[in-house]
């Protein structure tokens, strides 16, 4: 009888995970091939395009792992933005099975559900499980880690170390910061190690062994692509620290993806009248993650005592507070701005925890109006990503692009790197590779190419990293040739260069038409050359010159 009861409930519980991750799928499947690929997104087209033997070199080889899983995918299904994006849609529902494990081994089946229900219906997974980014493998292989690090403290086996080392080695390998769960581990084992009962003395040299040598093998990675992760910390030095209400910012966007909902680059904000109804649901959030971090019930809920309530809810705030403040000061130091989409491997850890929250709650009501309250906020948020208010995105502005330019017309594009997203959709020919373009160029024998032709226009860039002379000869070169010119920019890179273009071309030519897009702050300006354009004056048709 008793053996029957449990087969019902597990059968109940695998009914309910089933519902979960089909919601989750067809949630991450809305406006998956409507919305246009962004910056950083044609980066990772641009790999996946690129020969194999142009492929060693490339800054994306410093964290292959995604990347050549992408290139393999694309090689079947093609390079259409929805049979891209359904790779990171695939790692975000099998995240979702992952949570509901790793939760119902820390503590039971119903923080399992509950765990798989909030992640599911999360917007900030959502969103980057419909980007053709490395994100949704990330968050997929942190959970992997996470769940094999469990099953080792409560089964110690030395398998179970091999396989924690090998999948550490994919994860840092994905994203960088996934060194840092290799630090929570480590942590949790060597400070909570005397205070438990669980004898993994034995392999304990095993253990650390095996994490010593992924950071060994990362460093030695680091050092290899030394010019990448320079180039990389150059890239952001022009950004600025944004340290004011990091936490809090940090919060709202695990709660219901932040006040700035990311299309694509930096997304756009939205007012406080917007978000009013998410931020005052987002107590509701908070209140069941206190209680379900900082409330301990006397009774184990797992098998092995060493790893009994306590020790699981100190395990998800270890994986929290050292991932978020170790990564934090990380970035100040060397990168000098944090941007949301870097933690998202720590989100799993919050969400556990409100769903311990909810679970502890004695009357049946009341966790019906917290559930509740979690699906109107997720309403308001999905909403907000699904059908955000913009002006326009990159497929537009190639298409208002088409309609604007003439035969020998030059193209100026700030930063060169807009490139490799503008041919995308200006081309979106498969059968020819997407150029291996980054922030400085294509680089060649004698440095980085600056200018591409493309049918009968010349494609100019201007670097982030451009220097004033640099700048001023790109600018010459277009005004000795003559033509008229569109020049597509987005307001990143240093203010001075920027001054220095927009005062160049008030003098040299007449700004025809403008036109604004959301797309990270796009423009395209159409400039007609002065020595071609008339004005009327008093009557007289006059030609202005230099």
């Amino acid at each position: 009888m008793e053996k029957k009861l449990t087969n019902n409930i597990i059968g109940r519980n695998n009914f309910y995970l089933s519902v979960i991750v089909f919601i989750a799928f067809l949630l991450r499947l809305i406006n998956l091939g409507n919305k246009a690929i962004w910056i950083d997104e044609a980066y990772s087209i641009s790999f996946a395009s690129s020969e194999i033997k142009n492929i060693w070199g490339h800054r994306y080889l410093i964290r292959p792992v995604y990347f050549i899983l992408l290139k393999v995918w694309a090689m079947f299904f093609g390079y259409k933005e929805f049979p891209l994006r359904m790779l990171s849609v695939i790692f975000g529902v099998f995240s979702i099975i992952l949570i509901y494990k790793l939760a119902k081994l820390l503590f039971n089946r119903q923080v399992g559900l509950f765990s798989a229900f909030i992640m599911a219906i999360s917007n900030y997974n959502i969103n980057y499980s419909q980007q053709v980014r490395n994100y949704s493998l990330f968050v997929l292989l942190a959970l992997f880690s996470m769940l094999m690090f469990v099953k080792l403290l409560r089964k110690n086996k030395r398998s179970y170390n091999y396989y924690l080392g090998v999948i550490n080695i994919l994860l840092v390998f994905t994203h960088s910061f996934g060194i840092f769960i290799c630090i929570v581990q480590c942590s949790y084992l060597f400070f909570l190690n005397k205070k438990t009962n669980f004898s993994l003395q034995k392999n304990m040299v095993v253990f650390f062994s095996s994490q010593l040598a992924v950071i060994i093998i990362f460093v030695a990675v680091i050092v290899l692509y030394n010019r990448n992760f320079q180039a990389n910390m150059m890239d952001f030095n022009y950004m600025p620290v944004n340290e004011k209400n990091f936490l809090i910012n940090l919060l709202e966007v695990f709660i219901y993806g932040g006040s700035r909902q990311t299309q694509g680059g930096f997304g756009y904000a939205l007012g406080l009248k917007k978000l009013f109804i998410p931020i005052l649901l987002s107590g509701a959030y908070i209140l069941l993650f206190l209680l379900g971090g900082f409330f301990f019930n006397r009774q184990s809920n797992s098998k092995s005592a060493g790893l009994n309530n306590r020790n699981s809810v100190l395990l998800l705030l270890a994986w929290i507070g050292i991932t978020i403040s170790s990564s934090y000061v990380f970035l100040m130091i060397f990168f000098k701005i944090c941007l949301m989409r870097y933690f998202i491997a720590t989100s799993p850890a919050f969400y556990i925890l409100v769903s311990r929250g909810i679970v502890l709650i004695p009357k049946v009501k009341i966790k019906m109006i917290f559930v509740g309250i979690i699906l109107l906020l997720s309403f308001y948020s999905l909403n907000i990503l699904y059908f955000p208010e913009k002006s326009g995105d990159w497929k537009e502005a190639v298409k208002v692009f088409r309609e604007n330019i003439s035969a020998g017309d030059k193209v100026l594009m700030m930063p060169i790197d807009l490139i490799v997203l503008f041919c995308y959709y200006y081309r979106y020919d498969i059968s020819v590779p997407l150029e291996e373009i980054d922030r400085y160029g294509k680089k060649t024998e004698q440095g980085y190419q600056k200018m591409f032709t493309l049918g009968e226009n010349e494609f100019y860039g201007i670097a982030l990293n451009a220097s004033v002379p640099d700048v001023l000869e790109t600018l010459n070169r277009l005004r000795d040739s003559g033509a008229n010119i569109l020049f597509f920019r987005i307001p990143w890179g240093e203010k001075q260069v920027i001054f220095l273009i927009d005062k160049f071309m008030d003098r040299f030519y007449y700004l025809d038409k403008r036109f604004k897009f959301e797309a990270e702050g796009m423009e395209l300006r159409c400039y007609v050359n002065r020595k071609f354009f008339f004005i009327s004056e008093t009557n007289t048709s006059i030609l202005l010159k230099k």
